[in-house]
């Protein structure tokens, strides 16, 4: 059946029945047959250990093709990972790598650091719904400094910086997306997340759905060549306001901040207001809608405030918007930053769907 669809650009095979080595093998000879593939996405289908060699030996073959590769639900943490770092150390074509819901641990995000020390034509990285918490993104950020150090700057020249088309070519360094949501982060890898945006091709960084709180949000303060910022359900609440004015009043390229599912409450949206009025970039800040303030009572009136401030806040980025002979700055308008934490298909387009407020 997979031979069938030799001709296909994208492939997804995702389907409660065992795979087996006869499955793997299979998805092997199309990688290495097919001119067409260049994505491929299998989901809920284990990768054991004795079968990781023949999908890595795809993977290794100077005919593979492959742009994206998404393995979800395939229980790679342990040697089939270790098995996928080894192929793709030395592959060429890859750019997007989507391993999200694989139990992956802080030793097998050591072995992904290793690969991105190695392979700096790698572009996207999602791990959501992992569990390699702090010490895993130390891990990681170790590596993107020392992308940093080896590779010239590439963030204007990266597939989705503001000054690219996103469909357009994948040719700079250096890794540009970063999806780390549900990843059991606490404020404890605030240095660590300082250390990766030293990178100069981190352009999207996704850390939400983690406990991060107001000391980790200080350390993003300096956001690098970031154009988008996920800190959705990031347990920021109004201790968190004078860091979230200082990481909005910095003139820097940052276009999009997602803050939804955070209790930011009157004090931290207050903070956000004053702060944009220093801000010339942001043409987007996602929070929380409001609740309807047609039917609120006199006593309701944090409520109020909170859907004016809110209000006040979306016409300010609004005023941001590039004019329309910028187009090119509008490509980030429409990337969302969502992310679930539980797999379903395509959960990993955290960073390419349409968002839906949009």
């Amino acid at each position: 059946m997979v031979e069938y669809y030799e001709s296909a650009t994208a492939v997804t095979i995702c389907g409660p029945r065992a795979f087996g080595v006869r499955g793997w093998q299979a998805v092997s000879r199309m990688i290495k047959k097919s001119c067409q593939l260049a994505e491929l996405e299998i989901t809920n289908h284990p990768l054991e250990a004795n079968h990781a060699p023949v999908i890595s030996r795809a993977l290794h073959a100077f005919s593979c093709k492959l742009r994206v590769l998404c393995l979800q639900r395939t229980l790679l943490a342990g040697d089939p990972l270790l098995c996928l770092v080894i192929a793709l150390k030395t592959n060429t074509s890859i750019r997007e790598l989507r391993l999200g819901d694989n139990q992956l641990t802080a030793s097998d995000a050591a072995q992904l650091a290793l690969l991105l020390r190695y392979n700096t034509r790698l572009q996207l990285l999602d791990l959501s719904n992992n569990q390699i918490q702090d010490a895993g993104a130390g891990h990681i950020a170790e590596a993107l400094a020392d992308q940093a150090t080896q590779t010239p700057p590439s963030a204007t020249n990266s597939p989705m910086s503001p000054h690219q088309c996103p469909l357009s070519g994948y040719e700079s360094r250096g890794l540009a997306f970063l999806v780390l949501w549900n990843n059991q982060l606490t404020r404890n890898c605030a240095h660590h997340l300082s250390k990766a945006l030293t990178s100069k091709s981190l352009c999207v960084l996704n850390v939400g759905r983690n406990a991060l709180g107001g000391e980790a949000l200080r350390a993003l303060g300096a956001c690098g060549a970031l154009v988008s910022l996920g800190l959705q359900a990031a347990r920021l609440g109004p201790t968190a306001a004078r860091a979230l004015a200082d990481l909005v009043a910095a003139d820097h390229k940052l276009q999009r901040l997602d803050l939804r599912d955070n209790k930011l409450g009157e004090q931290g949206l207050q903070a956000i207001l004053q702060a944009l009025s220093k801000n010339t970039s942001l043409t987007q800040i996602d929070l929380d809608e409001p609740t309807d303030t047609s039917n609120l009572s006199a006593e309701d009136g944090e409520a109020v405030v909170v859907a004016r401030l809110t209000r006040e806040i979306r016409a300010l980025c609004r005023k941001n918007e590039p004019t329309a002979t910028s187009p090119e700055r509008r490509v980030h308008r429409k990337i969302s930053l969502t992310c679930h934490s539980t797999c379903i298909p395509r959960v990993s387009e955290c960073c390419y769907c349409e968002s839906q407020t949009n």
